[in-house]
């Protein structure tokens, strides 16, 4: 019987938790199993790149650019004031597109903003994503004409 110390599986589907236990046999009998190993495999789709966050320059906004990952139909965009999310369940969402760039609105002047783009294909996400970080500005008053009484 051959030595084998590794095994390589294939065809295994996205986004699944496979578990693995060993043993050793040989003449004299069988082993013990192993403890229990687990991973989970990726969603076979890629992360947004080169996410790029401006502020807007006269409204309350931050306008983001990227490039889409591959294999994606569209992009989630999730925000958060403390810390980026790391995955479609945290921070606020912002939304998803189609498009490679969108605009987040009604935010809080001099606020930061940590901002964290998904790639989307039907029901599957990007496992990485891109970050960007971006303070609102301060959006200058509405200059007031004097009555011209």
């Amino acid at each position: 019987m051959a030595e084998v110390s590794f095994y390589h599986d294939a065809a295994l589907a996205p986004s699944t938790t496979y578990y693995y236990r060993a043993k050793a046999v040989n003449s004299a009998g069988t082993s013990w199993a192993s403890p229990t190993q687990s991973f989970t495999t990726g969603s076979g789709i890629g992360a947004p790149t080169n996410l790029i966050a401006i502020p807007s320059t006269d409204s309350l906004a931050i306008d983001l650019h990227w490039v889409r990952g591959n294999g994606t139909d569209s992009t989630a965009i999730h925000y958060s004031t403390t810390t980026y999310p790391e995955d479609t369940s945290e921070g606020t969402v912002g939304g998803s597109t189609i498009l490679n760039s969108f605009s987040i609105g009604n935010l809080i002047a001099g606020e930061t903003y940590y901002i964290s783009a998904f790639g989307l294909s039907g029901n599957l996400t990007s496992v990485d994503f891109a970050t960007a970080l971006a303070t609102v500005n301060l959006v200058p008053a509405v200059p007031v004409m004097p009555d011209p009484d």
